[in-house]
C-alpha cells in the first residue's frame, strides 16, 4: 500500500465525463473527457442498484460500471490510506482501494501529472 499523499489536488476530476471504461483480465481503465484516465490494477466497490466489487483477474465483475459511461465525476475524496471515493451525475459512487502491499493499485494521469498510488 502506497497511500495517497493528503496535499495531493484531485479537484480537476471534478466535472469529468466517462468516456470509455476498458475491461482487461487485470486492469480496468476509466478514460474521461480533457485525456484523464484512471487505471485500476487492484480493487474497487461501486455502488448502484447492481452493486459490484472487482478485483484483478475477475474481469466479468466490472459489468456493473458500464453504468458510468456518459455521466460526470461530482465528488471526489482521497483518504490517506490510499482510497479514492467518487461520485457521479447518475448518483452511482466507486471506491477505488490501494490493496496491493507489493504493486501498484491504481493510476490517475492527466496532462502534466501522473499520479501512481
Amino acid at each position: 500500500m502506497n497511500g495517497l499523499h493528503a496535499a495531493i489536488d484531485l479537484s480537476f476530476l471534478r466535472g469529468r465525463e466517462v468516456m470509455q471504461i476498458t475491461v482487461g483480465i487485470f486492469q480496468v481503465i476509466f478514460t474521461f473527457d480533457e485525456q484523464v484516465s484512471i487505471t485500476v490494477e487492484s480493487e474497487f466497490r461501486f455502488g448502484s442498484p447492481n452493486s459490484c466489487f472487482w478485483r484483478a483477474g475477475e474481469p466479468e465483475a466490472a459489468a456493473p460500471v458500464l453504468r458510468l459511461l456518459g455521466t460526470r465525476v461530482g465528488q471526489v475524496r482521497n483518504q490517506t490510506d490510499g482510497t479514492l471515493d467518487m461520485s457521479f451525475s447518475n448518483g452511482d459512487s466507486l471506491t477505488i482501494l490501494d490493496s496491493s502491499k507489493e504493486f501498484e493499485s491504481y493510476t490517475i494521469v492527466r496532462p502534466g501529472q501522473t499520479i501512481v498510488v
